[in-house]
């Protein structure tokens, strides 16, 4: 059996977009999660800490979910 590699990519960029309502994540077409805070947040660690938290759960879940998927087809 072959090991299992995980990659995590995260990414902050400027965005004239509105901020998203709160505790509010939005799955991207690429099928990657966003969150938009308020530039006020750009020096605050635990609201980033937390927005952070809050888009890469949906993301977490879902691959584990389609690795779970593929694992159980590929062991039939």
């Amino acid at each position: 059996m072959r090991n299992i590699k995980i990659n995590v990519n995260v990414t902050f960029t400027e965005t004239d977009e509105a901020v998203s309502e709160e505790n509010c994540v939005t799955r991207i077409d690429d099928g990657s999660f966003s969150v938009i805070l308020d530039s006020k947040h750009e020096f605050d660690i635990d609201g980033l800490e937390s927005a952070m938290l809050r888009a890469n759960y949906p993301a977490i879940r879902g691959a584990i979910s389609r690795q779970l998927e593929k694992t159980s087809k590929k062991s039939l």
